[in-house]
């Protein structure tokens, strides 16, 4: 979600950070005011109802399988969206600084960051509590996101690429253990892949291709990575295999 002054234009240079989808929001587009740049967006957006108008919008799309990346005030319209109903994996907010009037936590994972020279930054404390995780640049001021962004290794853009590894990692680690006890239940290995054609992969991408012998799990088949952030679905039964504990799977 872009900032007041259309930041970032296209998604061209941030390809490599997060998944190999994309989708760019324009703020002002989904103000109702597709013109408007810069103060009189932000005028539109907080003095009047541009900001209601954007998180409607919002609120109105699929985001089940997405995570979203805001930056400034397109990272508040998306923080009030999600409030409001709009479903996403986890949020990134770069400069969002108006979510200093947020009082409590999202349902969802949380990033934050902010230039250490920003004057309406939250403090340590609000930091501590309402953002999962976050993250201060020293000597950087409120719109060092326009050019850390575009910077190839930068550590705003490691910052980022670390979290959305993390929620990977988790989410394995999750399916792992809900197919591990569901296997434990099943009697044969008929009864195990019918559970398994049934089992409710995560919405973000990641699952754990599984092996059964006698209903019971053997080692994971391993997983093929696309990209840093997405990992390949496949399910395989193949009762041949010897049996043996259930394995957690390495990331790629």
């Amino acid at each position: 979600m872009s900032d007041i002054h259309g930041f970032p234009e296209t998604f061209a240079e941030l390809l490599d950070v997060g998944c190999p989808e994309h989708r760019l929001l324009q703020l002002a587009d989904l103000s109702g005011r597709a013109g408007l740049r810069g103060d009189e967006l932000h005028h539109h957006l907080f003095n009047k109802d541009g900001m209601r108008h954007a998180v409607r919008a919002l609120r109105e799309m699929d985001g089940r399988t997405c995570l979203g990346i805001g930056f400034s005030a397109g990272g508040t319209a998306l923080w009030n969206a999600v409030k409001e109903g709009l479903e996403l994996q986890a949020l990134i907010c770069v400069s969002s600084t108006r979510l200093r009037f947020e009082t409590s936590p999202l349902h969802i994972p949380t990033m934050v960051a902010w230039g250490e020279l920003d004057p309406y930054r939250p403090p340590e404390s609000w930091n501590n509590i309402v953002p999962k995780r976050w993250k201060s640049y020293a000597g950087k001021q409120h719109d060092f996101y326009r050019t850390d962004a575009l910077t190839a290794r930068s550590p705003l853009r490691a910052e980022i690429a670390a979290f959305i590894e993390g929620l990977f990692i988790a989410h394995i680690c999750v399916t792992l253990a809900d197919l591990s006890r569901l296997l434990r239940r099943v009697a044969s290995p008929s009864s195990a892949c019918r559970h398994l054609c049934n089992f409710p992969l995560p919405a973000i991408g990641v699952v754990l291709p599984i092996a059964v012998a006698d209903g019971r799990p053997l080692h994971p088949l391993g997983h093929q990575a696309r990209g840093k952030a997405q990992v390949s679905v496949r399910r395989s039964i193949e009762p041949e295999q010897s049996p043996g504990p259930l394995a957690k799977a390495k990331p790629a």
